[in-house]
């Protein structure tokens, strides 16, 4: 590893507290402990935006490709991602299985109807990442967390809101 990569490295282990792909390392991995309401917080975000992925993957194919769904469904799909990304870290806290309980699909009989599901839905979501933020959460999650709150407001909750 050249000194100049390893020295970015240790930087971006400063800023966000873990290196990703600075070769070895003698640190242990960290320890997380999640207080059981900010574990339930942050798995029914989780479960939240997957729901909500599904919810306009199911529009899409009834309706065919309208707004703002089209638009909005690779944004649920980054999320998701950043949301992993939070379990990847951290190994012990394990990804929430969207299957595990039953879920019944909504069905939607036009286009306002979803939309007016999708931004109450969309409102809960962004309640709950502020909600997640007031917890003493380690900063790589918080960074992550906080990321996802600012999308939701500026993008899912505005379109869906404008939609109904």
């Amino acid at each position: 590893m050249s000194p100049s990569f390893r020295r970015l490295c240790l930087l971006s282990a400063t800023i966000i507290g873990v290196a990703f792909g600075c070769g070895e390392s003698n640190a242990p991995a960290p320890v997380v402990r999640f207080s059981p309401e900010a574990r339930a917080l942050v798995d029914s975000i989780y479960l939240q935006e997957f729901r909500a992925m599904e919810r306009y993957d199911q529009v899409l194919r009834t309706f065919g490709g309208v707004a703002p769904f089209r638009d909005l469904l690779p944004h649920k799909v980054d999320r998701l991602q950043t949301l992993r990304d939070v379990y990847a870290i951290y190994p012990g806290i394990t990804v929430p299985d969207p299957y595990a309980a039953l879920h019944l699909q909504e069905r939607y009989a036009d286009i306002e109807g979803a939309c007016r599901v999708s931004a109450s839905f969309e409102q809960r979501i962004a309640d709950r990442y502020e909600r997640a933020l007031t917890f003493n959460l380690p900063a790589p999650i918080v960074v992550r967390l906080r990321a996802n709150h600012a999308a939701s407001h500026a993008v899912d909750l505005p379109r869906t809101l404008a939609c109904q």
